[in-house]
């Protein structure tokens, strides 16, 4: 399964971004808020589960822990600013969507 946002599940079926939110309303849309709470922003973004994406599409793995920015200091004990220049760099790995970066978390995930 991947995550996209309910902006390009519209433009994928070729739908209003409001009938997206009625699909979800009506149960008939699975969202990430409404599974679980794997992932926190601030931000609005809500992603809407789905089977397949075009490449063209951003997405994320539905099965992979995402870290926002402020977790990723949490758990590198690193600056906010260097966290932020290592997500810039790629030094971090992330995925932005809508401008905010998703951060893997296996990726700090140390090996016993």
């Amino acid at each position: 399964m991947k995550l996209i946002t309910v902006e390009d599940y519209a433009v994928l079926n070729k739908m209003r971004v409001q009938d997206v939110y009625i699909l979800i309303q009506e149960g008939k849309l699975k969202t990430q808020a409404s599974e679980h709470k794997q992932i926190r922003l601030k931000s609005h973004i809500n992603l809407v589960y789905v089977e397949q994406v075009p490449k063209s599409i951003v997405s994320l793995d539905a099965s992979i822990k995402y870290l926002t920015q402020k977790e990723t200091v949490k758990r590198t004990g690193l600056p906010v600013d260097r966290v932020r220049k290592m997500i810039n760099s790629g030094e971090i790995k992330s995925i932005r969507i809508k401008g905010t970066a998703f951060v893997p978390a296996d990726q700090f995930e140390t090996v016993d």
